[in-house]
């Protein structure tokens, strides 16, 4: 797949950053959504297992966005440092970061080309549906970019859309056909491409996460009938699956750097 043609798309990102609106409610359902899904769970279980604790941990997520990994990290203790190309995002994500009574430390840069402030300095690098809007080179490098950021024995936890989810898929499709995808070019991963790139970028005793596939039903395809069932029963589709592992629309790839 060709790259696209300006790789970081300022123009998509501006225009989706400047049309987002964030309230304190919102950013509490936000928190409380996200403290519940598989994805979390498995990434905070995985740095309690390495750290012993989240509490004290320098940790930095590549174009953070909004920064809602580094807010529950930072809920749990540790430092977060976000870094994007959009200074608007980071603006947002400060506001949600306030709604938890925290303030993070912001950097406007490019995670492709690190600067060496922010090169082997933190405990954990994260990123949610960040390196899936890269292509050709910049795809791997901005994979390498979080194991470049960590210091020795440093963990890893990047989550992409999974190439194989039938719910995102269709969804995709159907709002591209409308002209309606507003986040640019996204080229999802399989398990296969994370598992090459682990081994290219130097990751040690690394494992591959899949989110919940009855969830995915929930966000892509059916939330008007889902919603009601929730409301109505207090049901929640944040369960596990059998078929998550292949079929669950947030890969998350979680390794270790050596040492």
């Amino acid at each position: 797949v060709p790259a696209p043609r300006n790789r970081s798309q300022p123009d998509v990102w501006r225009n989706v950053w400047q049309h987002t609106q964030l309230t304190e409610d919102g950013v509490r359902k936000t928190i409380r959504r996200e403290q519940r899904t598989l994805r979390w769970q498995a990434i905070r279980g995985a740095v309690v297992d390495r750290f012993g604790t989240i509490r004290g941990l320098r940790t930095t997520e590549l174009g953070a966005g909004t920064g809602d990994i580094s807010l529950l990290l930072g809920l749990e203790g540790a430092r977060p440092t976000l870094l994007d190309a959009n200074a608007q995002a980071l603006a947002l994500a400060r506001f949600k970061f306030s709604v938890a009574g925290l303030e993070p430390s912001c950097t406007v840069g490019d995670l492709l080309d690190l600067e060496a402030t922010l090169r082997g300095v933190f405990h954990v690098g994260v990123s949610y549906g960040t390196v899936e809007h890269f292509a050709g080179a910049d795809r791997e490098q901005a994979c390498r970019a979080h194991a470049e950021a960590i210091g020795p024995g440093g963990m890893v936890a990047i989550s992409v859309p999974n190439a194989h989810c039938l719910p995102y898929r269709l969804n995709k499709w159907q709002r591209e056909a409308r002209g309606a995808w507003p986040w640019g070019f996204e080229l999802p991963y399989t398990r296969a491409e994370l598992d090459r790139i682990a081994g290219r970028i130097g990751l040690e005793h690394w494992s591959i996460h899949g989110s919940s596939f009855l969830r995915d039903w929930d966000q892509f395809l059916l939330n008007p009938i889902t919603q009601r069932i929730e409301r109505f029963t207090g049901f929640h589709f944040e369960r596990r699956t059998p078929l998550d592992r292949w079929c669950g629309h947030a890969l998350t790839l979680i390794g270790r750097s050596p040492g």
